[in-house]
Order: structure tokens, then C-alpha cells, then sequence
């Protein structure tokens, strides 16, 4: 890089006059000597510093000084070919013998020589380069000087200084610092430092090192104050007070903190061997809440309590000399300014409110000023005792914006309330009591309840009374009262003790339960309507398996007997009193809506009136049968037989309501109710109407209000059971003497009403082939159908429950066509035992038989209800045994 250096310089058209221009204009002083150890020649920056040239017979190599100081060292080695520099050097060219300086001075150079090669190699010249650093090593010196000062005097404070870098380690650990904590923690981490010489709070107890006023400084950049005790480890225990600040470094950046300790243990231990007297007065004065204090007649602090300290979170020390203005802002200290001239000029106390700002926000004191006299009568100082009413104030301030809301609430709430006197006079009410008692609150101001006659039952005021009396409060007591435009509610009455403008109150709410109160009577009445309607369920599925043994045999029997056999009559009135049985057990299905039904999309007004005939021949002529249909009529999703049943049924009831004539009439409309639509079917009668007592039974089964012979009570149940399966609801309204309305809402459907097919009689099903595993646990069912089977040419393998059904198919090693099951069983239901088999003859048939019908719901089986006749049981078993065989049908048919 020289060389190509060096032709660049040759390219220069005049190098000379370049290299002549630097030599004479370079800041720094240069020489050149020849090999010799003479002078060849000096620049102007030499001459500047050592006023003179060398003389011609001066020799450098001859030179005792320069010998003495290190530079003939330094020029031997360039005249070797080396380059050399020195470090900065104290020099005084005034000290040369072989060369006489006048204009020099001592100064501080950095030196540095190199050679000068001419074209064969060989060193032509040495240069020699002096740079005067004497300002910079004055300013060094300077600021090594001024720190060895700050360091002796942080060194010999006799407050402990201790300082942390931004990263909390301890630069600085002063020696009162390190007597303080009985270790120095210089090099270390603040928090190692901590650990190490086991710093408890005041009070003993571990002290967080959080909560140390350098780390709190360090985090978040604030002032802080703290105590502490120090157990040293020599075994002493300090206390320590310290104030922490931030240290801001030029560039405004954080440059870590700064704490300052004084150690307060002899003045703690003066205090304690203080009298007992002085020890009473300033346990008085340090304990208490309130803030004492002194000030010269300039407003200068010269005492301060430590109940000031600690209400406003400043150290004492804080206020030490110092006067209002230099603490406070100065609107806020004009005002104290002024009392403490008010106190001086009238030589009499003044009590006012001060406000000042603390770390925490502003503090209300109440302040009590008064003059401290000295021996001849003369204001000599300004006493106080400021109290700390911020607490008070802002709970007045709470109170308001209380008592504020509360009226807000009182006058917004939907529950019904009213203050009054614990007479229970009223005093206030608010909107939603003027319109519960349907009063303005002109007319209920003044007023108690005795007066207003709210209660229905006066025994419930009373209690209430009693009550209040006793426990100073009510809670929820429930009791029922009328209010002035006669309509009664049901209520659960609160009523709490209160504090107004100073006079005992009371606060009264009655929250209107009443359509919670219906609703709970009407769950009730349709809980106990579904246990009804399950115990019907059962009864008629015991009643249903009699009925299929006591029909079949009865078949079998008319069958066996001839034409004017004397004995089939008798027999044939087995059969009807079995039908009628049979259409009992409908009833009861019915109730407990576990009926099969057929539904389909219907119009009810074309029901009603394909029914008008028969129900004008059931009523009678002295009862007037009208109808009040709606044109536009929207269809219903029901079983047909179900609904005429329905009709028929409330029809009979209302005209049995009616002994001495009247008139019924049946209405349609289209509803709507909570978003949903439905078809509303109504009856309503002139009769004697229903008592309460009577209304809340009316559908139970077999509850009448007949005489004996008149009715067996599944009527009105019937009508109940029929409309829930259909998802509607029943409703009555009635009083005695003023008639019923029975209305029935049906769900709307959304298609128009299906047109319903006529019944093809089928003929009587072929001879049977095939085995059929038989599973009853009735005897006569499993009896009768065995029979039948045989009869019509089946192999019939019979088995009273699951298990032994299991077995014997497990035996039997041909085919099983069909597996004809009840589903109800001890051991195992239908169901299960139809699924264990499946597993080792896939896709047998299965004819599940029930005296319930609601047990089809979970069947993916053909199903048949119990009651069956030999005829409908041989037409569905011809069904599936035949579609077993038939390779078209995968599924079995469904009932």
C-alpha cells in the first residue's frame, strides 16, 4: 500500500512544492537528522516550541538530556530502520546544554521518530516528531484530581454513600456505608449485596429487597425513603435511614442511583433512655395520628412529629429549615402563609382546612394554629396540630354520591318500595310502588298499610311486625295483598333499617311474585299429571297383556262353537265386555300419551264438522249447539280419531254441566303465542261451572263430580293426555255459576290436510311355514299365541324369558324365520334379547309384542300392540316370515 502510495505522489507534477507546503504548515513539530546525529533542518511548528534551531555542530547522539529523557533511545532505533513512538512525556527544552533555549517551556509531547530511505535502501534521514499533549494531560489531571477530591470527601462523609450503575451494581460503597452495614458491596449486585449483610424492616421482620428505598429508585426512576436494621456480621444491629435518588446521565438517559444511609441507632438509643415523663410525652407525640410541628416566625420548619411522616409519607428530614413555599405549590402555601399570620397578629388559635399534595394525591388536614410565647410575652414561634380528614372527606364525598345513586336506583327500580318511618308510615315511594298499588304518590305519602287496607290477611302485617321487632329487618316474607283497584298479588316482602338525615328509617320492597306463584301451581298440577299419566301407562300395559289372553281364548272359543250353540251367547258377550275394556285401556293410553297414533295434517273445522250430527244427538235437544268457525283456518298436525275424541269429549262434559238446558258454543282461530303459532279450539258452556277445588283436579283420571253411573272420570284426563301427545296445551277459565271455557291449542302445520284412504280388507293369511322362537313371560299370552301359531302350521319354540331364549336358540340347529318377542322382561328386555341373537343369525325378523305402545319408540323392529286379535296376528307374522324369504327386502317392515 506504501508503494502505491509513493506513485501516487510521483504522479504529482510538483511533489516537491506538496511536500514543502505540509512540512511548513503541519501542526506538530518535526526534525530531521541526518545519519550523523545532526540537524538537517526544522519546521515552523518546532521553532513555535522551542523557540530556536539547533546549531550545526549539535549532535543529538552526543546529547546527556536527551539521553536522560528517552528520545536518543528512540532515534537509535529509527537510525536501525525502526518506528518508534513514546507515550506522553514531560519535556523542557530550557534544560539543553548544547543548545541555548529562550522562548521554550516545560510541556508534556508524545514523540515519535522514523527513517528515510533514499533509492538504494539505505536510510537517507531520520525524522523526528514532537506532538505537545500538554492541555490534554492538564485536563486529565485536572479531572483525576477533582475525582480523588469527590472520592475523599464521599470517602469521608459521615452519611453512608452508595451508588448503582443502571444495572444494579455498586460502583461506590464509602467507608460510612461500609461501618454502617458492616461490609463493603462494591463490585457487587445490589441484591447479592442485601443477602449478604441481612437487612429486617424496623419492626424485625424479613425486609424485601423490593422494597429497599435503591431498588425502588432503580425500578421506577423516583425518589425514595426507607428504614431499615442491618445485622452485621459481626454481630451488631444498626438502624439505618436512607433517602434513594436517580442519577440522570448527560445524555438524559437512566445512569443508575445514588442512597444515602445515616445510621440512627444512638439517636434511637437517646431516645429510649429519655424520663418516664418524656418517654409518656413522646410515645403521645409519635404515636399520634395527628401531625405536630413548629415554626420560627419566617414559617421555617424547626420540628416535625413523626405522625406527619407517616400520614404523608414524607421523611422528616424533608422539612427540616425549610418553609411553605419551598414544599408546597404556592396557592397552597399563601393559605398556610396567611394563618401563621393570622395566629402572630391576634396572638390567638386558628382552625382551618389546609390541602397540600402527598405521593398519594391530595390530603385534606384540619389544622389548629396557636402562638408559642416566650418568658416576656412574646411570639416566639407557630405551633400546629394537623389532622388527616381526607378519609372523612372522601367518605362524605362517598356518602353523597351514595345517597345520589341510591336515589337513582330508588326511583329507577321495577321492584315496588317505599321509606317510611318504623311506624311504617310512608315518607317516599317510588314509581313502580304508585303503579303496584295503582295510586299517585300524592295519595300514598302519609300513609301506613293499616290505612291503605293492603293486607288480605291481617294476621300477615302483623308477623311482619313481629318480626321487624325482633330482628330489626325482614327477609322474604311471603303474603298476599290487594291493592286499591282490587287485584291481588302475591309478594315477598323485604324491609331493611336505614340511616336518613340522622332518623331511623325504613325501606320497604315488595317484589310481585305472583306469576311465579301460577307458574309453581301449574308445574306442580303437570308434575303430578305425568306421574298420573305413567301409572296409567302401567295399568294398561298389565291390563293389555289380560285383555290379549282373554280375547284370543274367547276367539278360539266362538270359533270351536257352533251357530245356536246355547253357549256362544255367552261367549259373545265376553267379546263385547273385552271391547270395551279395550276402549278403556284407549282412554287411560290416551292420558298417558303413549297411544299410537297416525299423524297427519288436518283441518279442524272439516272435523268438527263431520262430527255436528252426532254431536247434536249425544247433547239433546234442550242444549243449543253453535258454531263459530274462522274462514281461514290454518291446518293442525294431530290423529284424526284423536281429535274427534277430543271434541266429543269436551262436548258431553259441557253439556253435562248444563242438567236443566242451555247452550254450547265451539269456536277456531288462528293464534299466536310467544312466537309460536297454533290452532286455537274452544267450548264454551252456560252451565254451573267449576269450583277451585274441583278446577285444579279436573284432569286427573277417574275424578269425577258425577253421581255414581254417570261417569268414570277418564273424560276430561282423556282430552288432557290427547293434546299434550299432539305437543298443545288445555286451558280452562270457569267460576261457578258462570259457565266454562274449555280451549285447546293445537301447533299449526304448514301443509294442507291429507286426504285419508279407505281401509282395504285383506284377505285371511295362507297356511304357515317355518320356526318361530316364541319369548313371553306372561303365561297365557306365551299360551294363546303358541296356540295360534301351531294351529296355523308354524313349529313354535317357547321360552318365558330371555335367557332360556337364548339357550334354546343356541340348541335349535336349524333355521329361526322369526323371533317373536315382548319387550318388557324380567332378566332381559325385548330388545336385548333381539340383538344377542342377531349376532349369530344376522338378518333374522323380529315382531316385537307390547301392552304399551310407547315401548315401539326405541324398536327398529316390526312392533305390535297388545290387545291383538288371532287374525292380526297371523296377517303380520304371514308378513314377515315372507319377506325373510323374499331377496328384495333388506328391512324389516314397521308397524
Amino acid at each position: 500500500m506504501r508503494n502505491a502510495q509513493l506513485d501516487k505522489l510521483r504522479s504529482i507534477p510538483d511533489p516537491v512544492a506538496l511536500l514543502e507546503g505540509m512540512f511548513a504548515h503541519a501542526p506538530v513539530a518535526y526534525q530531521i537528522y541526518k545519519p550523523d546525529g545532526h540537524s538537517l533542518l526544522v519546521n515552523e511548528a518546532f521553532l513555535e516550541l522551542f523557540g530556536v534551531e539547533p546549531p550545526p555542530e549539535y549532535n543529538v547522539l552526543e546529547d546527556e538530556v536527551a539521553e536522560a529523557n528517552g528520545q536518543l533511545s528512540i532515534l537509535k532505533r529509527a537510525f536501525r530502520g525502526e518506528t518508534v513512538e513514546t507515550t506522553p512525556t514531560w519535556y523542557d527544552p530550557r534544560e539543553l546544554k548544547k543548545v541555548t533555549v529562550t522562548t521554550g517551556r516545560r510541556c508534556a509531547m508524545i514523540c515519535s521518530a522514523f527513517p528515510l530511505f533514499d533509492a538504494a535502501g539505505a536510510i537517507a534521514y531520520v525524522v523526528f516528531v514532537f506532538k505537545d499533549v500538554t492541555a490534554e494531560l492538564q485536563a486529565q489531571g485536572q479531572a483525576e484530581a477533582e475525582r480523588d477530591l469527590l472520592r475523599a470527601i464521599i470517602d469521608q462523609s459521615g452519611d453512608g454513600i452508595i451508588v448503582a450503575d443502571a444495572s444494579g451494581e455498586l460502583t461506590i460503597f464509602n467507608r460510612a456505608a461500609a461501618e454502617q452495614h458492616g461490609a463493603s458491596g462494591r463490585g457487587l449486585k445490589a441484591a447479592r449485596w442485601a443477602d449478604l449483610v441481612g437487612l429486617i424492616s424496623l419492626d424485625g421482620k424479613p425486609l424485601p429487597f423490593d422494597q429497599l428505598p435503591l431498588q425502588r429508585t432503580l425500578v421506577d426512576r423516583v425518589i425514595s425513603e426507607g428504614r431499615w436494621r442491618v445485622c452485621r456480621p459481626d454481630g451488631v444491629t444498626r438502624a439505618i435511614a436512607g433517602t434513594a435518588a436517580p442519577i440522570t446521565r448527560p445524555d438524559g438517559k437512566g445512569g443508575g442511583a445514588i442512597l444515602v444511609t445515616r445510621d440512627e441507632t444512638e439517636r434511637l438509643e437517646l431516645e429510649a433512655r429519655v424520663g418516664a415523663m418524656g418517654a409518656q410525652l413522646r410515645a403521645i407525640v409519635d404515636h399520634s395520628p395527628n401531625a405536630l410541628y413548629l415554626k420560627d416566625l419566617q414559617g421555617r420548619h424547626l420540628w416535625m412529629s413523626p405522625g406527619y411522616e407517616r400520614s404523608s409519607g414524607r421523611a422528616l428530614g424533608t422539612f427540616a429549615g425549610k418553609t411553605a413555599r419551598e414544599m408546597f405549590p404556592p396557592e397552597m402555601a399563601a393559605i398556610m402563609e396567611e394563618n401563621d399570620r393570622r395566629v402572630i397578629a391576634t396572638l390567638a388559635p386558628v382552625t382551618a382546612e389546609e390541602t397540600v399534595p402527598e405521593h398519594d394525591g391530595l390530603h385534606t388536614y384540619l389544622t389548629a394554629k396557636f402562638p408559642v410565647l416566650g418568658t416576656d410575652g412574646e411570639v416566639i414561634a407557630v405551633g400546629g396540630l394537623s389532622t388527616d380528614i381526607t378519609e372523612i372527606k372522601q367518605t362524605q364525598q362517598r356518602l353523597r354520591q351514595s345517597e345520589e345513586r341510591f336515589t337513582r336506583y330508588f326511583q329507577a327500580s321495577p321492584i315496588p318500595a317505599a321509606i317510611t318511618t318504623l311506624g311504617g308510615r310512608i315518607l317516599d315511594v317510588n314509581p313502580a310502588c304508585e303503579r303496584f298499588a295503582g295510586l299517585p304518590r300524592s295519595q300514598l305519602v302519609g300513609r301506613d298499610g293499616a290505612e291503605l287496607n293492603l293486607w288480605l290477611r291481617p294476621e300477615d302485617r302483623q308477623r311482619v311486625a313481629d318480626v321487624m321487632a325482633r330482628d330489626g329487618r325482614v327477609r322474604d316474607h311471603e303474603g298476599i295483598v290487594e291493592t286499591p283497584d282490587g287485584i291481588r298479588h302475591h309478594i315477598l316482602l323485604s324491609v331493611e333499617t336505614m340511616d336518613v338525615e340522622g332518623e331511623p328509617r325504613a325501606l320497604t320492597m315488595m317484589h310481585d311474585v305472583t306469576d311465579h306463584v301460577r307458574l309453581q301451581d301449574e308445574l306442580r298440577q303437570s308434575q303430578k299429571m305425568e306421574a298420573v299419566g305413567r301409572l296409567a301407562g302401567g295399568v294398561a300395559h298389565d291390563f293389555n297383556n289380560l285383555l290379549t289372553a282373554l280375547s284370543g281364548y274367547n276367539s278360539l272359543l266362538l270359533a270351536a262353537l257352533p251357530v245356536g250353540d246355547p253357549l256362544r251367547h255367552f261367549a259373545e258377550r265376553v267379546s263385547q265386555a273385552a271391547k270395551r275394556a279395550s276402549a278403556l285401556t284407549d282412554q287411560l293410553l290416551a292420558f298417558s300419551r303413549k297411544q299410537p297414533v297416525a299423524i297427519e295434517s288436518l283441518d279442524l273445522n272439516e272435523v268438527i264438522r263431520s262430527t255436528t250430527d252426532m254431536l247434536r244427538r249425544l247433547i239433546g235437544e234442550d242444549v243449543a249447539l253453535i258454531s263459530d268457525l274462522s274462514p281461514r283456518l290454518d291446518p293442525v298436525r294431530a290423529d284424526r280419531a284423536q281429535v274427534e275424541q277430543v271434541i266429543v269429549n269436551l262436548v258431553v262434559n259441557a253439556r253435562d254441566a248444563m242438567p236443566h238446558g242451555g247452550s254450547i258454543t265451539v269456536t277456531t282461530a288462528n293464534v299466536r303465542i310467544e312466537r309460536d303459532d297454533f290452532v286455537r279450539f274452544a267450548v264454551r258452556d252456560t252451565g254451573v261451572g267449576i269450583d277451585p277445588e274441583a278446577r285444579a283436579r279436573l284432569f286427573e283420571p277417574f275424578y269425577t263430580t258425577k253421581g255414581p253411573g254417570k261417569g268414570t272420570g277418564l273424560g276430561l284426563a282423556t282430552v288432557y293426555g290427547i293434546v299434550k301427545q299432539a305437543g298443545g296445551q288445555v286451558r280452562v277459565e270457569s267460576e261457578p255459576g258462570r259457565g266454562a271455557l274449555f280451549e285447546v291449542l293445537l301447533p299449526r302445520s304448514a301443509s294442507v290436510a291429507a286426504a285419508v284412504a279407505p281401509a282395504v280388507e285383506q284377505a285371511d293369511p295362507p297356511r304357515g311355514r317355518g320356526t318361530i322362537l316364541l319369548v313371553e313371560d306372561d303365561d297365557s299370552v306365551r299360551e294363546f299365541v303358541g296356540f295360534v301359531l301351531r294351529q296355523q302350521g308354524y313349529d313354535v319354540l317357547a321360552a318365558e324369558h330371555g335367557p332360556r331364549a337364548l339357550e334354546i336358540a343356541g340348541a335349535h340347529e336349524g333355521e329361526i324365520d322369526l323371533l317373536i318377542s315382548d319387550v318388557v322382561m324380567p332378566q332381559m328386555h325385548g330388545f336385548e334379547v333381539a340383538e344377542a341373537m342377531r349376532r349369530s343369525r344376522p338378518g333374522l325378523r323380529v315382531l316385537h309384542i307390547s301392552g304399551y305402545p310407547g315401548d315401539a319408540i326405541t324398536s327398529d323392529a316390526a312392533f305390535l300392540a297388545k290387545p291383538f286379535s288371532r287374525e292380526t296376528l297371523l296377517e303380520r307374522v304371514s308378513q314377515l316370515v315372507a319377506s325373510r324369504s323374499s331377496p328384495a327386502s333388506s328391512e324389516p317392515p314397521r308397524a
